[in-house]
């Protein structure tokens, strides 16, 4: 065995240093790692061998000093920063600034162990939402993977770890009395149009304030859904074909938007902002475009409080459309097409608190069909 490569050592009767060359640095300084085996030498030996063998098949790479933080900067910015949107990337930074780096990040990833990353996970379920626990685990074990590649690291030690299970955020829907208090409590509220709007189309918050007037047909009733605008105030089209669909408006709703945006001409030339080129449905009175969070804190929420209701989040007005049309006996297709869902099966998913009520219904209609006055 060529001492280049490694040398077995005797340090006592029982005891031997198996020493192993792993190369160079930058500098060109010899690097080593050293192992005390007890036993007999060809118990050394063996290891040598075996080590030696593994490097041959890439199985070892040297040990990389860099730390989790230095390599997940250098993932984000090299290899993340091609495969991603802008709006993705920045929600990956935030994740690995907030929650990796003050945990792990001033570890050599050479240096991590399933254990600790184990219990990392299990202090976070304490003060974090399994979501957020979730997606640590997916950034931390994706950015490894390619430490592997990359030849940073031998093995991924987050393939060893148990991965968090992420629990269903509870659902909340208004019932049809809820509904009726909510948009009388709505009327008041110079955004009634919006929450008319989300109430009865099933739109993402996103995709209404996204919605400029070129996307309404006031004529024919109907309005197209192009676009979504992200918390960063970023547009950015459908992320499937099933997103980007017609939805027919009902008559009231038509009704409110013509007073709308005469309402909304009227403010606008008024004030001399010179908005009305961003054609947007939804604006404040400044001209600028709405962010979800600034509705749902200064008119939403009030709106909630006023009418005596839980205190749901602005996204559960698009969970309450669907509900009512699956209570009602839409069939899950439509309630797909019309939400952008790109298949019933996410729908079915998502609302099966309904199904047990629409089987009911169901029954019902057999009963009625084939049982109904008819002797037992």
């Amino acid at each position: 065995m060529s001492r280049r490569l490694g040398q077995v050592i005797q340090r006592g009767a029982d005891s031997w240093l198996v020493r192993i060359f792993l190369g160079t640095d930058d500098n060109g300084k010899r690097l080593y790692a050293n192992k005390t085996i007890r036993g007999t030498r060809k118990d050394a030996q063996a290891y040598l061998n075996a080590w030696l063998r593994d490097k041959d098949q890439g199985l070892v790479v040297r040990p990389s000093k860099i730390t989790l933080s230095e390599h997940m900067d250098y993932w984000l910015d090299t290899h993340v920063s091609t495969k991603v949107e802008p709006e993705t990337l920045s929600n990956y930074r935030d994740i690995v600034r907030l929650y990796i780096k003050p945990t792990l990040g001033f570890r050599r990833i050479c240096d991590l162990t399933p254990l600790e990353i184990q219990r990392t996970y299990a202090s976070m379920r304490s003060h974090l939402s399994s979501r957020t626990v979730v997606l640590v685990h997916t950034l931390l074990k994706s950015s490894l993977d390619v430490a592997v590649a990359w030849g940073r690291l031998s093995s991924n030690p987050v393939g060893f770890v148990d991965p968090p299970k992420r629990e269903s955020r509870e659902m909340t829907a208004l019932n049809p009395e809820e509904c009726l208090r909510f948009i009388e409590a709505a009327k008041s509220d110079p955004l009634y149009p919006l929450f008319l709007v989300s109430l009865s189309t099933g739109m993402r918050p996103g995709e209404i304030l996204a919605l400029k007037w070129k996307d309404v047909n006031l004529d024919s009733g109907t309005l197209q859904v192009n676009r979504s605008v992200t918390r960063k105030g970023r547009y950015k089209d459908p992320k499937t074909k099933k997103g980007r669909r017609q939805i027919q408006l009902t008559p009231t709703v038509v009704e409110v938007l013509r007073q709308h945006r005469a309402e909304q001409s009227r403010m606008l030339q008024e004030t001399g902002e010179g908005s009305l080129d961003t054609d947007l449905v939804f604006v404040q009175k400044n001209g600028r475009p709405w962010k979800d969070r600034n509705v749902a804190r200064h008119h939403f929420k009030r709106i909630l409080e006023k009418a005596g209701l839980p205190d749901i989040r602005l996204y559960d007005l698009r969970h309450t459309f669907a509900t009512t049309l699956l209570l009602n006996g839409e069939h899950p297709k439509v309630v797909a097409d019309i939400m952008g869902d790109s298949t019933v099966e996410t729908v079915l998913d998502t609302y099966s608190h309904v199904l047990p009520i629409m089987h009911k219904g169901a029954a019902d209609k057999i009963e009625t069909q084939f049982f109904r006055d008819k002797p037992v």
